[in-house]
Formats: structure tokens, sequence, C-alpha cells
């Protein structure tokens, strides 16, 4: 397997976790009990999962989370195929570099408003920032930038 199929295939598997990871907390916001899906502290995720700070326009971050996912997923599967490669790996790494963003603010909100942190959104946020980094890995390999 060369490396743009194994690198894709990366992201791929990436944002198949992250799907996964984004309907925990779906769970955990609609969810009457307590930490129904968090990794480690008690109470953590709750705080976080049904702050006001879990929804945007009513709607739970962790369908936001799935659609950007999916997308990532249809991008990587994209580049793993050939299809239109150089123009679907600079919008991968536009992609993947434009879900920094809330996942910045995000932690940010986890680290100063909230004070403290949900393992579940931590671990969304560590996929995001690993897909970036191998969305960027691609455009080196191709020379996108330079």
């Amino acid at each position: 397997m060369n490396s743009r199929k194994f690198i894709s295939t990366l992201i791929l598997t990436l944002s198949v976790l992250g799907i996964i990871f984004s309907i925990m907390t779906i769970f955990n916001h609609y969810s009457v009990e307590d930490n129904s899906f968090c990794l480690t502290d008690k109470g953590t995720c709750d705080v976080v999962n049904k702050s006001v700070y879990s929804v945007l326009f009513g709607i739970p971050l962790g369908f936001l989370g799935i659609f950007y996912f999916i997308a990532t997923s249809y991008l990587a599967s994209n580049v793993y195929i050939g299809k239109y490669y150089r123009e679907s790996v600079r919008y991968l790494l536009i992609w993947t570099g434009s879900g920094l963003i809330p996942v910045a603010y995000l932690i940010y909100v986890e680290a100063f408003k909230l004070l403290t942190f949900c393992s579940v959104c931590t671990t969304i946020h560590l996929i995001t920032g690993f897909n970036f980094v191998l969305a960027f890995l691609l455009t080196r390999k191709i020379k996108l930038l330079k």
C-alpha cells in the first residue's frame, strides 16, 4: 500500500472513530443518567455535554461532529481512490484545518469556563488534530505547500 492510501486509510479510520465518539456525546447530552459514556472521572462529561456550550442553535455539537467526520471521510476516500487527487488533498487540508477552530474554542470553554474536561470530547479533539496532521502530510507528499 502506498503512502497516499495508507494516510487516507488512517484518516478514514480516525473519522469513523470520530463519528462513534460524536454519537457518544449525543447520548450523553440526552441521557437522564449520569455519565452514560464517560471514559474517566464521574461527572466531567455531564458538566460539559449538558452545558449551555454543548449546543449551537439548539443542535447538540455531537451532530455537527458527525457531519464534520462524514465530510472528512468523503474527502479522504476521494484521496484513497485518487479521484480529483490534488483538489481532494487541498480541500481535506482546508476542511481539517477549519475543524481546529471550534476545537480550540471548545478546549478554551472546558479549561476556563467549565473548569473540567470531558474525556470523550478530548478524544474527538485529538482525532480532529491528528486528521489535520495527516492531511498536512499528504500535502507535503504532493508538494502543495513549499
